[in-house]
C-alpha cells in the first residue's frame, strides 16, 4: 500500500477514510469485535452528519462544532 500525504488522507470521502482507519486497526492487531464496533459507531456518525449537512463528504470538512453537537 502506498503512503498518502496527510492532505490526501483528509480529502478522501468519509467512507474511504473510515475504511483506511479500520484497516489500520486490523493491522495493529485489534480484535475483530473492536474494529466492527468502531465501524458501526463512525458509520452512525456519518449518517447523522449527512442528515445535518449533506455537503460534508470529507474529513477535512468536519468541524469541532459538528463533533461536539453529535456528542451532545
Amino acid at each position: 500500500m502506498t503512503d498518502l500525504t496527510e492532505q490526501t488522507k483528509t480529502t478522501l470521502p468519509l467512507e474511504d477514510a473510515l475504511q483506511r482507519f479500520l484497516n489500520v486497526q486490523v493491522a495493529c492487531g485489534l480484535s475483530p469485535g473492536t474494529v466492527a464496533g468502531y465501524g458501526t459507531n463512525v458509520r452512525q456518525f456519518i449518517t447523522w452528519l449527512r442528515a445535518l449537512n449533506s455537503a460534508i463528504t470529507r474529513p477535512d470538512q468536519l468541524t469541532e462544532e459538528a463533533i461536539r453537537d453529535y456528542k451532545g
